[in-house]
């Protein structure tokens, strides 16, 4: 994911994984969206799920309680 804004080669590796997600019903999660570049690419594909540092940094679990 971290090169997709910059690299074609590395968004199409990823759309073809999403894409087979969506054909086997699978669920797909990426990781590491990174900055705002990065999402825009990643709306594009639409992944069921993302995380990364643009939304959060990781918490310990004895960060949240």
């Amino acid at each position: 994911v971290k090169d997709i804004d910059k690299d074609n080669k590395s968004y199409e590796v990823l759309k073809n994984i999403i894409n087979m997600g969506k054909i086997l019903n699978i669920k797909t999660t990426t990781e590491g969206v990174e900055n705002e570049n990065i999402y825009n690419k990643l709306l594009e594909l639409k992944p069921d799920f993302l995380q990364g540092y643009y939304f959060h940094k990781p918490s310990a679990v004895s960060d949240l309680f």
